[in-house]
C-alpha cells in the first residue's frame, strides 16, 4: 500500500479474519453457488472479480448477468490471446459482456447498502413481485440491479436511504438496450418511488444526486 498498490487474493477459504490487508478478490471458484455467495459478501466493501474461461450458453446468459448484479460481483471479460481465462472469440461470445456491460458499468465502486427493510418491489397490481433487488450506494449517488422479474413495469420503492434532495436524477439501463431510460421520481414520505420497466426481466436504476450530476 505504501508503494501505491493494492492486494487482489483468490479466496479459496472464505475467512474474514484472513482478508482485514486484502483490497479485492479475483475468485476462480465462483461458478459454484456456495463460493459465489461467500466471495460476494467478503466483498460487502471491496470489489469483487469472478474467473470464466468457457463462453456462456446462450440459455444461461441472463441468469448468469443477472446473479452477478445481485451480488455486485464483476465477471473477467474476454480478452485477446488469453491463455488462461476466456479469450476474445467470436461476436456470440463477446455479445453478453456487451449487452449487460453498461449494467456493470452502473455498479462500478459499489458498497452494500446494509439498512434493513431497505426497498420493495410490487407488480402492476401492487402485489409482491418475484423480482429480487440489491441497493448499492456507488459514487455518483444509488444504484438498484434489478433482476429474476419478469418482462413489464414493477414498482420499485426505497424506503429512508436515499435522502429527498433537489436535483435528483433517475433512469433505468437495460441489457442490450444502448440508451438508457428516464424514470420519474416520486416522495412518499420518505420513501422514493419508481416505476420501472424491465427488459429480459431486468433493468438497473441509476439515482444521481445533485452533486454528482454533468
Amino acid at each position: 500500500h505504501n508503494a501505491g498498490k493494492v492486494i487482489f487474493v483468490n479466496p479459496i477459504c472464505k475467512r474474514l479474519d484472513a482478508f482485514r490487508h486484502v483490497d479485492g478478490f479475483f475468485d476462480e471458484m465462483a461458478d459454484d453457488p456456495a463460493a459465489l455467495n461467500g466471495v460476494a459478501f467478503a466483498g460487502i466493501c471491496k470489489p469483487v472479480i469472478v474467473w470464466r474461461d468457457a463462453p456462456i450458453p446462450p440459455a444461461q446468459v441472463d441468469s448468469y448477468f443477472q446473479r452477478l448484479l445481485y451480488l455486485g460481483v464483476f465477471p473477467m471479460c474476454p480478452y485477446p490471446k488469453n491463455d488462461h481465462g476466456l479469450d476474445w472469440g467470436s461476436p456470440e461470445t463477446r455479445r453478453p459482456f456487451t449487452d449487460y456491460g453498461p449494467l456493470l458499468a452502473a455498479i462500478r465502486g459499489r458498497e452494500w447498502v446494509l439498512k434493513a427493510h431497505a426497498w420493495e418491489i410490487e407488480d402492476a397490481q401492487h402485489k409482491t413481485s418475484p423480482a429480487k433487488a440489491n441497493l448499492f450506494s456507488v459514487p455518483q449517488g444509488y444504484a438498484v440491479p434489478i433482476v429474476f422479474g419478469e418482462d413489464g413495469e414493477v414498482v420499485l420503492k426505497i424506503a429512508g436511504a436515499v435522502p429527498n434532495t433537489p436535483g435528483l436524477m433517475c433512469d433505468v439501463l437495460h441489457p442490450g438496450v444502448e440508451d438508457a431510460q428516464p424514470l420519474g421520481a416520486e416522495w412518499t414520505g420518505d420513501v422514493l418511488v419508481l416505476r420501472v420497466p424491465l427488459r429480459r426481466g431486468c433493468g438497473v436504476v441509476r439515482i444521481t444526486t445533485a452533486d454528482h450530476r454533468g
